[in-house]
């Protein structure tokens, strides 16, 4: 994963000098290597695993949008809130943490959802994969605003740094949820209910 991010944020920095301006390019970007690993892993492990990238394109670009549109939403209510009832400093970090937080929550959390529905049929506690995507998205947004915020002076080196944290923190995450669910072993529910293996059992295919 710390490859991954590297080559993530070299592509950030050879592109653009404004980390900000393709930010949401490259959290879809982000999304999709990390899925492109978990899918060589998955691959022999779930049913239908071809539809894991479409669906990690999907809920990235859908995730990443409405993140983004709510962490700037939380911020700027929560920054008002605290310049209100502390100051102005206050506000500032009260708003960036909540928006962070809030913001990488949601984005995971709508990702999480989208390749829940692939892994749903391959595992009895997929649900976990949901929760766990939205706070690994969490945990990254509150790296990656630090640390953009202690060297982003260095422009696109900062953006370097910061898509290469953030891209391992992820890959970290969702990677440990993934070693559970395979230890677990696979549930594949191929829609044939319990009366009609016994139908099977004491009467064979025809």
């Amino acid at each position: 994963m710390l490859s991954v991010g590297v080559i993530i944020g070299t592509i950030a920095w050879v592109f653009s000098y404004d980390w900000f301006s393709i930010l949401l390019p490259v959290l879809v970007l982000t999304s999709i290597c990390i899925a492109l690993v978990q899918w060589i892993i998955l691959r022999k492990y779930i049913v239908n695993a071809n539809w894991w990238l479409p669906a990690t394109l999907l809920g990235s670009i859908i995730g990443s949008l409405i993140g983004w549109i709510s962490a700037i939403i939380f911020a700027f209510v929560f920054g008002v809130v605290g310049d209100q009832v502390v100051n102005s400093s206050f506000g500032d970090v009260l708003g960036g943490a909540v928006g962070c937080i809030s913001g990488g929550f949601i984005a995971g959390f709508i990702l999480g959802f989208a390749q829940w529905i692939v892994l749903r049929r391959s595992f009895k506690t997929a649900y976990g994969w949901i929760f766990v995507s939205a706070v690994s998205y969490s945990i990254a947004a509150i790296f990656g605003a630090n640390i953009n915020r202690t060297i982003g002076a260095l422009g696109s080196v900062g953006g370097l740094v910061t898509a290469t944290v953030t891209t391992t923190v992820i890959g970290m995450v969702t990677g440990v949820m993934l070693i559970i669910l395979m230890s677990r072993g696979p549930h594949v529910n191929i829609g044939i209910t319990v009366s009609q293996l016994d139908d099977v059992a004491e009467n064979g295919f025809h």
